[in-house]
């Protein structure tokens, strides 16, 4: 038959019951009492049963779009696809999935199912994380679908973080690089488009500053003498500990009573507080030298003194003053980085080759053990002191064996010996 024009449609008019006007073939008008009309998809499946599929009402469709309908349709059905409105249910179903699985969503799904604070990943690194993706990513692309977020969008969020910090500009990509890693393994997108963004190309490198530390003489001997006449109860033993033990400045000032082992003259950190928390690592284990135990002692007793004795080593004096003591808020906080380094600061470590600061403690170490002791203490030991990881599998395993553990106690013992030598002056 010859398919009917839209005029066709118009002149038809209402009855006192429904009929149906074939348009074309598989295409039909139902007409209603009330004049509205509707386009409809007729055909027989392969049982030869007939089916019915509303394509619209008349008024909301044009007849140009319900004929595209009608060779979709067809083509659904030349591909094998019988039940069509089964079929156009279950497509619809998945793109309501689809639109579903925003970013939101399935961040907050990576979050719960692959970090384990405390195993994989240490509090305050998730929590930072968490805070970037809510500050630089959720308030763009929070409630897009992950499936309609693309490259531009990605690039586009990248290059606004690395106007205030190329280096989170770059810890975000891998951060986002990881979320959409697991969105692809579950099936939710079908491309990664953050790991085809080459980060070299569109945020520069950041350069890398090293930190400043006291590392040549006489400036070494005049910061060991300096730490020792020190008298300020907050920091003259944090600054004894830190001398002599290298941690990072996190792992010091919040360093606890329970990591301590007197008996066996050993620190002992759980690996989850350590910078390097690989779960398949043991806890961080460093031997404690005879003055050290002789700090720690002090500080004990100081602490026990001034009412501060808590869960943590180093207390902070400012915390505990205005509080009551009865209050479970009352047991004090650690000593912040911050009052170490105004200590430094006061003392006039603050220039050139004389400048140091809580963080440099490391780089003392480590520049002046090379230099004085490098060919009787080996590179893994003297790198395991600082909890530096070298070397594959097997040298990992090494670095926790005994053998290590007494190469980690003579370099304790040594490294004490260097600095009581500058502070009794005998050189």
């Amino acid at each position: 038959m010859k398919d009917r024009p839209d005029i066709y449609i118009k002149k038809l008019k209402s009855k006192d019951k429904e009929y149906s006007e074939r348009l074309s073939n598989n295409l039909y008008i139902r007409v209603y009492p009330t004049g509205s009309k509707k386009f409809y998809y007729i055909y027989r499946n392969s049982d030869n049963k007939q089916r019915k599929i509303v394509i619209g009402k008349y008024d909301e469709v044009t007849l140009a779009d319900a004929r595209q309908k009608v060779t979709e349709f067809n083509a659904l059905r030349q591909n094998g696809i019988d039940d069509i409105k089964t079929y156009l249910d279950n497509e619809a179903s998945l793109i309501k999935e689809e639109l579903n699985n925003t970013f939101e969503k399935i961040y907050n799904e990576f979050v719960n199912e692959k970090w384990e604070v405390g195993k994989n990943i240490d509090a305050s690194t998730a929590n930072r994380y968490k805070k970037e993706i809510e500050e630089w990513v959720l308030y763009a692309i929070g409630n897009k679908p992950m499936s309609s977020i693309g490259k531009k969008d990605i690039s586009t969020l990248i290059l606004k973080r690395a106007k205030s910090s190329p280096v989170w500009a770059r810890r975000l990509h891998g951060l986002l690089n990881r979320i959409f890693r697991y969105a692809l393994s579950l099936g939710y997108i079908e491309a990664n488009v953050v790991s085809s963004i080459e980060m070299n190309d569109i945020v520069k490198r950041p350069v890398t500053v090293n930190f400043q530390a006291i590392t040549t003489e006489p400036y070494f001997t005049n910061l060991c003498k300096a730490i020792y006449k020190n008298s300020n109860l907050t920091t003259k033993n944090i600054l004894k500990f830190m001398l002599h033990i290298p941690l990072r400045s996190k792992n010091a000032i919040s360093l606890k009573w329970n990591y301590v082992d007197f008996n066996e003259k050993l620190l002992i950190i759980p690996r989850d507080e350590m910078k390097v928390n690989n779960v398949n690592l043991n806890d961080f284990v460093l031997p404690l030298s005879d003055e050290v135990i002789k700090i720690l002692k002090n500080q004990e007793k100081l602490c026990k003194d001034f009412g501060l004795f808590g869960d943590y080593v180093f207390p902070s004096l400012k915390n505990s003053e205005s509080e009551n003591s009865e209050s479970e808020n009352s047991k004090p906080k650690h000593i912040a980085a911050n009052t170490i380094n105004e200590k430094l600061r006061e003392m006039g470590f603050n220039k050139d080759l004389n400048y140091q600061r809580s963080h440099g403690f490391r780089k003392t170490y480590s520049t002046i053990i090379k230099n004085e002791k490098a060919s009787k203490f080996s590179f893994e030991a003297r790198e395991l002191f600082l909890d530096h990881r070298v070397g594959n599998q097997i040298s990992l395993a090494y670095s926790s064996g005994a053998m290590m553990l007494k190469e980690l106690k003579e370099i304790a013992s040594w490294w004490s010996g260097f600095i009581l030598e500058r502070v009794e002056n005998q050189l």
